[in-house]
């Protein structure tokens, strides 16, 4: 990215829509919020079991993506205001300015997106530990 093509308008649009899209994600890890409610026979604890870890990891791997796609933009702006600032003070510091204003106003919904994430993995790793000791004991029980 060029320091001259570098619009502050655009870079918070940018930054906004993948906090919104990392949002979105953890909305979708919601889906699969309602840990204890098991399926009743067998053959589906063993496939809700076997498919539960290929979702988890798979959204795990997702919002990384995410998360680094974020970070990458952030850097990426911050470059390009670093490189304006030296060509022109006044108008690279007061962008600079602005930008990390917005900055600090999004990391604060980052952190709370940061946050549910973590939360939602220890559910499912929970979940995934309770479903295999269910189906320990429905093995146990049926045989």
């Amino acid at each position: 990215m060029s320091s001259h093509a570098f619009n502050l308008k655009t870079a918070k649009q940018r930054l906004t829509r993948q906090l919104n899209e990392l949002a979105a994600s953890v909305k979708e890890s919601e889906e699969y919020s309602h840990p204890w409610n098991f399926p009743t026979s067998l053959k589906d604890l063993q496939l809700f079991l076997a498919t539960k870890p290929f979702i988890v990891t798979a959204l795990c791997k997702k919002l990384e993506c995410e998360k680094e796609g974020i970070w990458q933009f952030y850097n990426e702006y911050m470059c390009a205001l670093t490189s304006l600032k030296e060509k022109d003070e006044n108008v690279g510091s007061d962008l600079e300015s602005n930008f990390e204003q917005y900055g600090e106003e999004k990391k604060e919904v980052a952190s709370e997106i940061g946050n549910q994430l973590e939360t939602r993995v220890v559910e499912l790793e929970c979940q995934e530990a309770s479903i295999k000791q269910e189906m320990i004991n429905e093995t146990a029980h049926v045989t």
